[in-house]
């Protein structure tokens, strides 16, 4: 794992995330309580790092169907 001091981490806040997954804040809260997206807390803000939004919008694909 890469040397986080060495690493610009950049962070999202959750308004920023719903706006780009066209949602509502309560459903990226909802979602990073469940620990569905990972999020972070820095005093009473949340954030959510670029990686982990990619990470999520991956996991959320939708597979084709199986062609019989």
């Amino acid at each position: 794992m890469e040397d986080i001091n060495k690493t610009v981490l950049e962070f999202y806040t959750i308004a920023d995330v719903a706006t780009i997954l066209n949602v509502p804040k309560r459903s990226v809260y909802r979602w990073i309580a469940a620990g569905i997206l990972k999020g972070y807390k820095f005093n009473k803000t949340h954030r959510v790092t670029k990686g982990d939004l990619l990470n999520f919008i991956e996991q959320s694909k939708v597979k084709p169907p199986i062609q019989r």
